[in-house]
């Protein structure tokens, strides 16, 4: 079975009230499912344990790897 590939777009945005000075935080403003045919989508971002809107970190994409590797579904 091929794996699905999941694309975790993140945007920067600024927090509401937050002073220009202050750095901003990353969130998640999109993701994709792609090479996938027999889970449904919404059934991969349940799995992956993210939403959009979610905060970012550096190591968000080794998390969410993981998540989906340890559901032993692809």
């Amino acid at each position: 079975m091929i794996a699905p590939f999941l694309v975790l777009a993140s945007l920067i945005a600024q927090q509401p009230g937050a002073s220009t000075d202050v750095k901003t935080a990353e969130v998640l403003a999109e993701i994709r499912v792609h090479g996938n045919v027999l889970t449904p989508d919404a059934e991969i971002r349940r799995l992956a344990g993210i939403d959009v809107g979610a905060a970012v970190t550096p190591e968000t994409p080794a998390q969410v790897a993981a998540r989906l590797k340890d559901a032993h579904r692809f």
